[in-house]
């Protein structure tokens, strides 16, 4: 795991402090995670189906727990050697993507230009005080004619599914 460093805007240590204090209701934690990650692939399976292939090299920002990433990679068939996530803090609950995680800020991305073929921003883009840095970041990793997936679940049913997530070629 690759260690992040404090940057404009962020107090790391408050973060992963906070994040610590929920040690006693993880399980709790888990299990709506995972429900919410259950009803996130049902409003969104047709759409990632169409853009998501299980070759791709994948990177997921904000990861959190994993437990979106995790039911996203079991459902699209996904190698799980080739995705690849990030957070600010060490709360990573799912062992399955535990080999391709970093402790990162989105801002500044531990890897490469043209690195993934898709970069997934899943529930997080809210979290951040600068959303516009962690997109341009995520299209300098994301290869030419790759996607950039955003995807928010904190909308109303009024929205359409087209307000809710998008998905853009590069």
């Amino acid at each position: 795991m690759t260690e992040v460093t404090e940057q404009q805007g962020y107090e790391i240590s408050r973060v992963t402090d906070k994040l610590n204090k929920l040690q006693p209701v993880h399980k709790i934690i888990k299990i709506f995670g995972e429900l919410r990650a259950e009803d996130m692939w049902r409003n969104t399976r047709e759409v990632l189906n169409k853009y998501i292939r299980p070759d791709q090299k994948i990177l997921d920002v904000g990861v959190g727990l994993g437990q979106t990433t995790k039911t996203f990679s079991e459902k699209l068939h996904l190698n799980q050697k080739n995705i690849f996530s990030i957070d600010l803090g060490d709360v990573l609950m799912e062992d399955s993507l535990k080999n391709g995680y970093s402790l990162a800020e989105g801002e500044k991305l531990p890897f490469e230009a043209s690195t993934f073929d898709t970069t997934l921003f899943i529930d997080m883009l809210h979290h951040t005080k600068m959303p516009e840095e962690l997109l341009l970041e995520g299209i300098r990793t994301t290869k030419q004619n790759g996607y950039i997936v955003l995807l928010e679940n904190l909308l109303g049913d009024s929205w359409t599914d087209q307000k809710k997530g998008k998905i853009t070629q590069l």
